[in-house]
């Protein structure tokens, strides 16, 4: 069958007359007239009784009609289709900080929904180089630059402060000789960032003593929580604790410091759409939050 001719019948019902069909088709009424004879031929049977007034449908015309009303549907439906997204599916592994430093579970939701075949797989580490090894897709990441083969989108800042648990600062003005703090560093083995937040409190003259250390931000935090001692902490995360208090050191400068926020993935999967989906649904919604923060 010549589907093309279904749509010269479909005009001349619709339209009413051969003339009126051609003229919606831009051809000439001969042209009509013959495609409707071949689809008739082809069907065997009489779709149209032709009258001077025009065409009217046949009994078995209309149940035509009707059926190729639902061709017409489905084909418009099949063309929709193809114009819209792909399906994403598989696994795509996102490697975050520890929920020490950022907790990104309350973003994740709406991806989640958006994109039901997609396995979302959350790593937590601090090191960027497992986008090098293609361990994961995309790294939420603190870094004052991304190394050469990453790209991506600097989401924002994160403000980290010195924090200490209500109880541990009550007990601390409760003592009679001067404050000695006692202070809990996370200590990051690859960049020996602890020696950084040693240096940052030294230079600020402030007396302390080392009470607690760990490789990894969350048991810094229940350190911190726990009464344990001093420690930094990103805002974002001890403001979620009514009972963490930012410390007010006496005749001192803010120990406050920024680190940038980057979203990351490897140059050579700029082109992967499930990446490229996650960084504008939730990458977008990060920068939103981190800005609304600042």
């Amino acid at each position: 069958m010549n589907w093309n001719n279904l749509r010269f019948f479909l005009s001349v019902v619709q339209q009413g007359t051969v003339v009126a069909a051609a003229k919606d088709l831009s051809v000439t009424h001969s042209t009509v007239i013959r495609r409707i004879s071949q689809l008739e031929d082809e069907l065997g049977c009489k779709l149209f009784n032709r009258m001077q007034s025009g065409y009217t449908l046949t009994t078995i015309g209309k149940t035509v009609y009707e059926k190729t009303l639902k061709v017409e549907e489905s084909i418009h439906d099949l063309a929709l289709g193809a114009k819209e997204e792909p399906l994403l599916t598989g696994p795509l592994t996102i490697s975050v900080p520890d929920a020490g430093v950022f907790n990104l579970t309350p973003f994740l939701k709406p991806f989640v929904d958006a994109h039901p075949e997609i396995q979302l797989k959350i790593m937590s580490s601090m090191d960027t180089s497992n986008l090098n090894r293609m361990e994961a897709d995309i790294a939420l990441r603190l870094v004052r630059s991304p190394e050469a083969l990453l790209i991506g989108k600097q989401l924002g800042e994160i403000t980290f402060n010195a924090y200490a648990s209500r109880a541990y600062l009550e007990q601390l003005n409760s003592r009679s000789q001067p404050h000695v703090y006692d202070w809990v560093f996370w200590i990051d083995e690859s960049r020996k960032k602890a020696n950084k937040q040693v240096h940052r409190v030294n230079e600020h003259n402030i007396n302390f003593s080392t009470a607690f250390q760990s490789s990894s931000p969350s048991q810094v935090l229940s350190a911190i929580k726990s009464g344990i001692g001093v420690g930094f902490l990103a805002d974002n995360i001890a403001n979620e604790d009514t009972n963490l208090i930012k410390v007010d050191f006496p005749n001192q400068e803010n120990l406050s410091f920024n680190a940038p926020f980057w979203l990351l993935y490897h140059r050579d999967r700029k082109g992967d759409k499930k990446i490229q989906a996650f960084r504008k649904q939730v990458g977008e919604v990060l920068a939103d939050t981190l800005n609304s923060l600042a």
